[in-house]
Formats: C-alpha cells, sequence, structure tokens
C-alpha cells in the first residue's frame, strides 16, 4: 500500500538516510483563510506572489483593518512567517546548510529576504497590536470575531471554521510564490502530526496482522473522526465543503512542510523562537537575528549534530 501513501506526507516522515521508518499518523495543511467580504470591499485579490500579499497587507493597514491575525505565544505561527519564502524555493536546501554552520544565515539571498519579510510584517504593523501576548485560542477567536482580515492555520482548525466557509463568508489561499525565484510546486505545507514507531525484534506474526488491518483501515477510520487520512484513497461523500476542498488541495502536494525547529540542534531551535518575535516587534534588526543564530548554530550544533 505504500504507493497509495500520499507523498508529502511520507516526506514529512522519511529520515535523513532516506529511510521511511515511522507510519504517518494523519494529514494536515495549512492555508491562509480571509474573509471574502473584507476583499471584495477594498477590491483585493487571492494574493499568488508575496510582493501581491503584501500589497493586500499594506491595503487592508491603510484602511484601518489588521491585516493578518497572529499569535506571539504558538511560535510556530510567527516563525512560520520566517519559513515560507526558504521553503517555497529551496524545500529544505537552506536549513539543511544552515543547522550546521555550512552555510550563514547572510550568505544565502534567500535567507536574508526570510528575515527581512517577518521584520517588515511586524514593522508595518501588519500583526495585531500586542500580538507577541496573543495565545493561539485568542488568535483565532479573534480572526472569527472579524478583528482581522488573514489568518494562517492548520487543518485540523476546520470545525470552527466549516460553518463560515459553507456560507462563503470565509476562504482560503495556499502559500504565495516568491517573486523572481524559481519555486517548487508544492504550496500547501503539509505534516503528520505524530507518527507511528514499530520496534523490528518484536515485529513477529501477530504484529504484522495487526499492521495489514490497521493500514487496511486506517483511510475509513480517519475520516468517520474528520481527519484528513495520510492515504490517497478518497474522500467519503457526505463530509463538508471545506474538508474536500483541503483534501483536492492536499492530494496535489508532493512535499512536506518543513519546520525548522525540528532540524535546528534544540539550543538553536529554543533561541529562534524567541529572536522571532523580537524580530517582528523590531527589537532586534535581521542584521542582528542573522548573527545570533550563527553563533548559536557555532556554540551547539557540532555536539548536537556530532559533526
Amino acid at each position: 500500500m505504500y504507493a497509495q501513501y500520499n507523498p508529502g506526507c511520507l516526506s514529512y516522515v522519511v529520515s535523513p538516510d532516506g529511510g521511511l521508518y515511522m507510519l504517518p499518523e494523519a494529514r494536515y495543511g495549512n492555508a491562509f483563510y480571509y474573509w471574502v467580504d473584507k476583499f471584495k470591499e477594498y477590491g483585493l485579490e487571492e494574493p499568488q506572489t508575496f510582493d501581491e500579499f503584501m500589497n493586500v497587507c499594506e491595503v487592508l493597514k491603510e484602511a484601518g483593518e489588521t491585516p493578518i491575525a497572529v499569535s506571539g505565544k504558538a511560535s510556530w505561527n510567527v516563525l512560520a512567517f520566517l519559513f515560507f519564502k526558504p521553503w517555497r524555493t529551496t524545500f529544505d536546501g537552506f536549513i539543511s546548510q544552515i543547522k550546521t554552520g555550512e552555510m550563514k544565515f547572510e550568505d544565502d539571498p534567500i535567507g536574508v529576504e526570510a528575515a527581512n519579510f517577518l521584520y517588515e510584517l511586524g514593522q508595518k504593523e501588519y500583526f495585531p497590536k500586542g500580538f507577541s501576548n496573543i495565545d493561539f485560542t485568542d488568535t483565532v477567536n479573534g480572526f472569527l470575531g472579524g478583528q482581522s482580515v488573514m489568518l494562517y492555520t492548520y487543518s485540523s482548525m476546520m470545525a470552527r471554521l466549516t460553518e463560515d466557509y459553507e456560507a462563503g463568508r470565509i476562504s482560503y489561499f495556499l502559500v504565495p510564490d516568491v517573486s523572481g525565484e524559481q519555486n517548487m510546486s508544492t504550496n500547501m505545507p503539509i505534516h503528520t502530526g505524530k507518527a507511528w514507531a514499530f520496534n523490528q525484534s518484536l515485529f513477529d506474526e501477530e504484529m504484522q496482522s495487526f499492521f495489514e488491518f490497521l493500514v487496511t483501515h486506517y483511510n475509513d477510520t480517519c475520516y468517520k473522526y474528520d481527519i484528513h487520512s495520510p492515504l490517497d484513497q478518497g474522500i467519503p461523500e457526505g463530509k463538508s465543503k471545506l474538508m474536500t476542498d483541503l483534501y483536492a488541495d492536499m492530494s496535489k502536494q508532493e512535499k512536506c512542510w518543513v519546520p525548522w525547529d525540528a532540524k535546528l540542534d534544540p539550543a538553536t531551535s529554543v533561541l529562534m523562537a524567541d529572536l522571532a518575535v523580537q524580530l517582528a516587534l523590531g527589537m532586534i534588526t535581521p542584521e542582528e537575528f542573522m548573527s545570533e543564530m550563527d553563533r548559536s548554530v557555532a556554540e551547539n550544533a557540532a555536539d548536537y549534530f556530532g559533526a
């Protein structure tokens, strides 16, 4: 059944040596959700590039709107804006070189652009006031309450978004292209949550029988509980329009999301979460952010990665 698993889901759990030792738990796809009436009111269209995305933000800001709902307490939410451009253009190539010190942030234009992008979003006040102290639940509540126009979130939030999506009040778009760069076709961050690992020494005939039962019934069981399955076996009839539309986009993705905090050494990962918020707040410059990241890698990566 290997060929029936979504390539994006499989790539998320493939090990650095190319081996597949874990079974994807589910399939989650992130997207930018937005209020349709606000886009229509200001004559905006779904951005196809990040240049267009910034223009959307500027128009909304000038109109007195808060463009993007963001939680500073949910580090992944802020960090995503740092990861977007290197991910769309290099997949894991940029972070694979950065994490070991093989290359420094400032040595690659896409790394510099990533740091500047997050800095600009914060300094142009496209994030809510006080975002650094807002948790993700309040961020979502604020978006649903109309306090912001766009929200970047994962598909497990479907239940909260479905009613407005079904009514046509909310829609979504995927991660834009980086202008002037070669972008990979994958434009929806795909991840699998947890993953199942099996102990080879204990994988006897009974466990083999269980495993076959598990993967054979996995797709149906996922959709019974309104979770996207990692298998490309189709989605049952009767599911919500949002779940069905997300599935259509998920099924097109050939590669997965690359969260840097799962790639870096632990010390640098923790530091990065703090630095990203400081960068968005303007407490540090992009140059200081990159310098601190490179310093931490130099101090911690060798011991962690065994270099």
